[in-house]
């Protein structure tokens, strides 16, 4: 079984029963590689932080959103901008957030570059090429504190509490006012 990290791996030996020796982690990389950038859809907020995928529960996107409310009510600069699609897209765009849908990637290159910060709230991941492709863009990630971000992100990305709202607030904020963290 081809895992796509060792936090995978571990978890298809523990839930899937597979035996150790029948499981392998090969990390699939950075994602995709930067490239020329194109105009998002729309008008686009001057400062945005910016979630990438499915907008589904396993993606806490309404967490995201929630933290964001909460950071903005603190002095948070920015709005909140999605970019992918699924059943949550109604409640989050009554939330306040912008939701841009499936784009191409040139116009996902230029939300990268143009965002504050890209978010991963998630409850689990199997690698997390988002923040990782955000990173490779020079744009800071804030992820949750996942196992699989050990491996892909290292210590190149600000973790908070998974579930925690008020602990993805503080995040929000921090990147938002330091800019030498961001860097």
């Amino acid at each position: 079984v081809v895992c796509v990290s060792e936090a995978t791996r571990r978890a298809v030996i523990s839930e899937w029963g597979v035996e150790p020796a029948r499981a392998r982690a090969v990390l699939p990389g950075p994602g995709r590689a930067p490239g020329t950038p194109d105009e998002p859809p729309g008008e686009l907020p001057q400062r945005f932080v910016l979630a990438v995928g499915a907008l589904e529960p396993r993606k806490r996107p309404l967490l995201l959103a929630d933290a964001h409310r909460r950071a903005a009510a603190r002095g948070l600069g920015a709005a909140l901008v999605f970019a992918g699609d699924g059943r949550l897209r109604g409640r989050l765009e009554q939330a306040g957030a912008r939701v841009v849908g499936h784009v191409p990637d040139p116009v996902l290159d230029a939300l990268y570059e143009r965002a504050l910060a890209v978010v991963c709230a998630s409850r689990e991941e199997g690698f997390g090429f988002t923040p990782l492709e955000a990173l490779a863009r020079g744009t800071p990630a804030i992820v949750s504190e996942l196992p699989v971000f050990d491996e892909t992100l290292g210590e190149g990305a600000l973790r908070v509490t998974p579930g925690d709202p008020d602990a993805l607030a503080d995040a929000l904020l921090r990147v938002d006012a330091d800019a030498a963290l961001r860097e």
